[in-house]
């Protein structure tokens, strides 16, 4: 089965126009006063709600050409809980690209 990819249906109440793009609060499960407060707080919530979104599709229908990321870790210092977040995606704007030659001198 084909996913839908449209951005509504991996961040719930994403509109956009010309112009702005709008994500309701109530989508990342935060405030405004941490929406304008700690940028660290609405990037973990929006790569969570991503990563989350991903992980509730069935292991079949997840898409290769996207693929997010999100590893635990323990900071050894401050003994606090860690997340590294990663995108891996295939540029969907592209038609793809020639490598050059090996040899620069080569036709």
């Amino acid at each position: 089965m084909a996913i839908d990819a449209a951005t509504d249906q991996w961040i719930p109440g994403f509109v956009a126009d010309a112009t702005n793009i709008t994500i309701p609060l109530a989508s990342l499960d935060i405030t405004q006063n941490d929406a304008n407060d700690d940028v660290r707080v609405f990037m973990k919530r929006l790569a969570d709600v991503i990563y989350d979104a991903y992980e509730a599709l069935e292991t079949a229908d997840r898409p290769d050409a996207f693929r997010p990321t999100r590893s635990p870790s323990i900071n050894g210092t401050t003994l606090k809980l860690a997340f590294t977040y990663g995108l891996r995606y295939e540029d969907v704007e592209s038609d793809g690209f020639t490598l050059p030659p090996a040899d620069p001198n080569a036709e």
